[in-house]
Parts: structure tokens; C-alpha cells; sequence
């Protein structure tokens, strides 16, 4: 049985996901400590500002 760790002194990690490459694009989903469902993204720009809205509502 697989234990989940989380580190809460390191919140401000982020695993991303690609799910595709579409050219120079990317696409796909991150999770992070500040949601329980993964974030969707549908290009490299639009995961940084959605990583930075993120955080600063936190």
C-alpha cells in the first residue's frame, strides 16, 4: 500500500502534467498543495498565470 506524502513547509510545488505537444505548445493539468483537483492548462503562458493566480489568492 502506497502512502501519499505531502510536505506543507514546501507548498509552493507544482507537478505538471503535459498531455500534449502540439507543435511548440503544451497542454495538460498541475497539481499544487492550494487544490484538490488538478489545474487545466492549454498552453505554457496560460500555466504561469494560472500557477501565479493560484498562489496570490492564497
Amino acid at each position: 500500500m502506497m502512502k501519499e506524502k505531502l510536505n506543507i513547509s514546501a507548498s509552493n510545488i507544482v507537478n505538471v502534467c503535459i498531455d500534449n505537444i502540439d507543435g511548440v505548445e503544451r497542454s495538460g493539468r498541475f497539481y499544487c498543495y492550494y487544490s484538490e483537483e488538478p489545474i487545466f492548462f492549454r498552453s505554457i503562458h496560460e500555466l504561469f498565470l494560472e500557477k501565479e493566480m493560484l498562489v496570490l489568492r492564497e
